[in-house]
């Protein structure tokens, strides 16, 4: 059975290399409402756990 190659060198192991893949960015899965506020409240409280009350 023959080996078929997917273009990966290794001798060259970096050619070609896609580097600092990871996870998006947080805040692109903000709803409109907190993309458009964020960052402008006073405060915060925790109502509790995994529940935050953001005050502006």
């Amino acid at each position: 059975m023959a080996f078929i190659s997917s273009g990966y060198n290794p001798a060259k192991p970096m050619e070609g290399r896609i580097t600092d893949i990871g996870p998006h960015k947080y805040d692109e899965y903000f709803p409109p409402v907190i993309k458009k506020n964020f960052g402008k409240w006073l405060y915060h409280e925790i109502l509790e756990p995994g529940v935050l009350l953001h005050v502006a």
